[in-house]
């Protein structure tokens, strides 16, 4: 059992059983982290969060990973976007896929999805949602093994109203 979260230097818990739980003992000095998945091959778990600075090529990577259950995490590789958020992630097709939002706060943030093979490196893919504009965000992704496909969840709206929202990909690459 693997849980993530925000508490400075508290991100990560692993179990064995369920019950006794342990403080990860290696996990990056900062940011938060809201959500995980695994490769089931390599047993990879990598987990999606903020980080810790919001500026263009200055913040640090809101990813991290861990190799042996959830005991030590490193930070991945930095992405190059200009506001870090990333509250979720999943695995399939042999790809990591965290979706992005793009809000007018903060500083205009624009976070677009971004992929992983190895969920240390990442690439983004910018300006993928058709018809996309301000104020949408997408906070919830899940990979449907049946049909390959991952479906990312979220809403478009401002103090009028939200609608929901959704967009899929196979790979990543196009949405």
């Amino acid at each position: 059992f693997v849980a993530v979260g925000g508490t400075s230097g508290k991100q990560a818990m692993w179990s064995d059983d369920g019950v006794t739980w342990n403080l990860a003992t290696t996990v990056p000095s900062d940011g938060f982290y809201v959500d995980m998945d695994i490769d089931p091959v390599s047993g990879r778990i990598v987990a999606a969060g903020q980080a810790p600075q919001i500026s263009t090529y200055s913040g640090r990577s809101p990813y991290m990973y861990s190799d042996d259950g959830g005991e030590n995490w490193t930070r991945s590789g930095k992405s190059h976007q200009n506001w870090q958020g990333k509250y979720a992630i999943a695995y399939g097709n042999g790809v990591w896929i965290s979706p992005g939002q793009h809000k007018s706060s903060p500083s205009n943030a624009e976070s677009w999805p971004e992929w992983s093979t190895d969920g240390i490196t990442w690439n983004v893919h910018n300006d993928v949602y058709t018809g996309a504009t301000k104020d949408y965000a997408f906070e919830s992704i899940v990979f449907d093994h049946d049909n390959g496909r991952f479906v990312a969840f979220g809403a478009h709206g401002s103090r009028t109203g939200y609608s929901p929202k959704y967009a899929t990909t196979i790979d990543g690459t196009s949405w």
